[in-house]
């Protein structure tokens, strides 16, 4: 494997996870193809959601398992990757995730996610920490 600079290994792995996301929403995605999922996701990974609930991994996998073909006209799409920092094992990175699902108008987070440098297949980034805002909400600060 090729190292680029953390800014494009953290743009391919964010848009790749997020096509998996697309393709399985839409039921393009095999059975098989959620390991790509597992393999992303740090043993201890956390997603704080955009209503505030802490999930631990295993709930994170056991949720989008469930969901496969529930959309088969979803659309899922990233913008505005931005790495904020970077060190020799650890990257913070924002990002837009905008969404069409079942029918409703597009929808969008802002999501900061914390990546491991690890070298694991299928990308040296691993997913440890994510936390997502919704963008355009009218409650601000």
């Amino acid at each position: 494997m090729t190292l680029q600079p953390p800014a494009i290994r953290a743009q391919q792995e964010i848009e790749e996870l997020h096509r998996f996301f697309q393709d399985w929403f839409r039921g393009e995605a095999v059975e098989a193809s959620l390991s790509r999922l597992e393999a992303a996701l740090a043993p201890d990974f956390v997603l704080i959601t955009p209503g505030g609930r802490v999930l631990d991994r295993n709930t994170v996998v056991t949720g989008v398992a469930s969901q496969r073909g529930s959309d088969p006209a979803a659309r899922l799409w990233i913008e505005n990757v931005t790495l904020r920092q970077a060190w020799a094992e650890l990257m913070i990175v924002t990002y837009e995730e905008w969404q069409e699902r079942r029918g409703s108008a597009a929808r969008g987070r802002l999501s900061t996610v914390v990546f491991g440098t690890h070298a694991r297949p299928p990308t040296d980034l691993q997913w440890v920490h994510l936390h997502e805002t919704w963008l355009g909400t009218p409650q601000e600060f």
